[in-house]
């Protein structure tokens, strides 16, 4: 509930601005840093100037090419261009000299609300290998900075037996497979394709490959069949980025529930939590922007949270954004709405349109939202926070 008085209008006019600089800034980074088109220091001056975005300079790391590439899976294991079945594997990351790149994952300060991102450039060309389906351009997994990064937290805590949900290019299984800590590691992965490549290219190159067993397996029927007390740690990094990452998410943090010994991790998940902020950011707005198959998803859960919120405060909108429970959030919400997640899987891209009616149909009416809620008897409620 947002309080509704001339203070807070202020407010939630001034979030729709960043909302509004802040979206025009995503399609100018995605479009020129991502797409490889701001290359040198001139034009990364002339980016800020253009979009009136100073802070990016504190945000870019200048990264030799020598302290990337001492990566020990990227200095250990080589990989030639190898094709099984439908995978390619290769140096499918090209990245020319001086080009602004994603560095880190997105998150986001509180106190004004604004993203925070940072970027690396190198003063010499990189290349990176990957993984990728026949057809497609674009790479299931890259190891390059990015990737790296959003993985380290998860290499330095990991120790026990381990169980890995996706394979890739056994980046994550060979980092981990060094340290002494960790006893075994369960590759659960289920194109077989990806497995041949793994046991025939990568896996005879691990210096402890006596740690690594690789089952075929759909990731979350293993994880729903088999007693994961087994583990000490899951890591979960079966989706290709926040797009598809949702409702599988969701489906793990049910399992993770009954596993109280086990330390869960997902890939990706600070990003989730960006994403989840900024949509709660947009409802507290009214902002209105065109909601994408994914985004009408989040978008409707962000609503629920923010609906059961008593917002009267700049403060109150920062307590609720830090997410510190988001799991617990997120859970309660999945096992409160299953009809509304069981509908949102059966939509298929083709479509998104009749989607796109039925999620706003209650992102933008409540009176639509409170039918529902009477029809289902399951109004949502925040978890209780432990205290």
């Amino acid at each position: 509930m947002i309080a509704d008085n001339r203070k807070m209008n202020d407010f939630k006019n001034h979030v729709l601005e960043l909302l509004e600089k802040e979206n025009l800034l995503s399609d100018m980074l995605s479009g020129f840093a991502d797409g490889g088109l701001i290359v040198g220091e001139n034009k990364i001056e002339e980016f800020i100037k253009i979009a009136n975005y100073p802070q990016l300079n504190d945000m870019i790391r200048r990264l030799s090419k020598e302290e990337i590439m001492s990566n020990a899976y990227l200095s250990d294991i080589k990989i030639p261009k190898t094709a099984i079945g439908n995978i390619e594997l290769g140096r499918k990351r090209d990245i020319a000299a001086n080009t602004l790149t994603a560095y880190g994952e997105r998150t986001r300060d509180l106190e004004t609300f604004e993203p925070i991102n940072s970027f690396f450039i190198c003063d010499r060309p990189l290349r990176f290998p990957g993984i990728t389906e026949k057809g497609e351009t674009v790479s299931w997994m890259t190891v390059e900075p990015s990737e790296i990064q959003s993985f380290q937290k998860f290499i330095d805590e990991a120790e026990g037996n381990v169980c890995l949900c996706g394979c890739g290019l056994g980046y994550v299984a060979y980092m981990i497979s060094l340290k002494e800590e960790v006893e075994s590691i369960t590759i659960v992965e289920l194109n077989q394709s990806v497995i041949d490549i793994f046991e025939s290219v990568i896996l005879p190159q691990f210096k402890n490959r006596d740690k690594i067993k690789i089952v075929r397996s759909d990731a979350i029927e293993y994880l729903k069949n088999n007693d994961l007390n087994q583990f000490d740690q899951v890591n979960v990094d079966i989706w290709r980025d926040t797009l598809d990452m949702l409702p599988l998410y969701l489906q793990c943090l049910a399992i993770e529930k009954k596993y109280s010994n086990v330390l869960f991790s997902y890939w990706l998940e600070p990003s989730l939590k960006d994403n989840l902020r900024k949509n709660i950011l947009e409802c507290f707005s009214g902002y209105e922007g065109n909601l994408s198959h994914f985004q009408s998803f989040i978008y409707r859960i962000a609503w629920d949270i923010l609906d059961n919120t008593d917002i009267r405060t700049k403060q109150d909108l920062r307590e609720l954004l830090k997410l510190d429970d988001m799991r617990d959030i997120l859970y309660h919400w999945y096992i409160t709405y299953p009809q509304v997640f069981a509908e949102y899987q059966k939509i298929t891209d083709e479509e998104n349109e009749n989607m796109l009616k039925f999620f706003n149909g209650f992102n933008k009416s409540q009176l639509a939202r409170r039918e529902y809620e009477k029809k289902l008897n399951l109004p949502f409620e925040l978890p209780k926070k432990n205290k």
